[in-house]
């Protein structure tokens, strides 16, 4: 849960310490959002508060409880002014937390009004602002953990979801040394993804670059694009 640098930090270089490597920042540059962790259970369950962090003067503000594994998720709205993210547990600030980890939900909270609510009682691997800032593009992973899963898109206005494809991977790598992929906006009307598919004599998982629209009519397989490319630039 430690950021990695290619060069040693000073302590007097460091912002914040006990970080997630996870942060977002605000859209005029001055402070970035983070995890900030206080504590761990014996159930690797984390205990912080997602903090907002000043660059110039270094000035942390707490803004709300959380506790979740390794794999919290955040993002910020495009305005600065919210923040979506997945966890065990949230609450107000000094509130003991009851956190359950094998349980996630995914929680959005209202800076400017201090207002905290949960959107999906289920795990959701991430969750992000489209660029107008009225959708979530969501990433859910197969309830047995051993499927392909699915991506989808909540209207924040209504607080409808629509599933956009069931074919999404979420994680690549083997069980110990997965790494997570995440889907995203291509703009405020069409995602990219990661696609699972099966090739004949492999157990490996493969995968496939994939744009969908919103409204999920309209699906295009990139990868013959990728393909195209990468051979025109082979070498000889």
């Amino acid at each position: 849960m430690h950021p990695q640098y290619d060069r040693k930090i000073n302590e007097d270089e460091a912002l914040a310490s006990n970080v997630s490597v996870l942060h977002r920042w605000f859209p005029d540059g001055s402070a970035v959002l983070t995890f900030q962790i206080e504590r761990k259970d014996d159930d690797n369950t984390y205990f912080g508060h997602l903090s907002k962090i000043d660059t110039a003067t270094k000035r942390v503000k707490p803004l709300v409880a959380v506790a979740g594994g390794q794999d919290v998720y955040f993002d910020l709205s495009p305005d600065g002014n919210q923040v979506v993210f997945s966890a065990s547990a949230a609450g107000p600030l000094g509130r003991e937390l009851d956190a359950d980890s094998d349980r996630t939900s995914l929680y959005l909270y209202d800076m400017t009004t201090g207002k905290l609510e949960t959107l999906i009682n289920r795990t959701v691997t991430c969750a992000k602002f489209s660029p107008d800032g009225r959708r979530l593009l969501l990433g859910v992973p197969d309830k047995n953990d051993d499927g392909p899963s699915k991506i989808g898109v909540m209207d924040l206005k209504t607080r409808k979801s629509k599933t956009l494809a069931r074919d999404a991977v979420l994680k690549v790598g083997d069980m110990m040394n997965s790494v997570s992929v995440y889907p995203s906006w291509v703009d405020d009307e069409s995602v990219i993804y990661l696609s699972q598919y099966a090739a004949y004599g492999t157990a490996a998982v493969n995968v496939r670059l994939q744009s969908v629209t919103i409204d999920g009519q309209t699906q295009t397989d990139l990868q013959p694009i990728i393909d195209a490319g990468a051979g025109a630039h082979a070498a000889p």
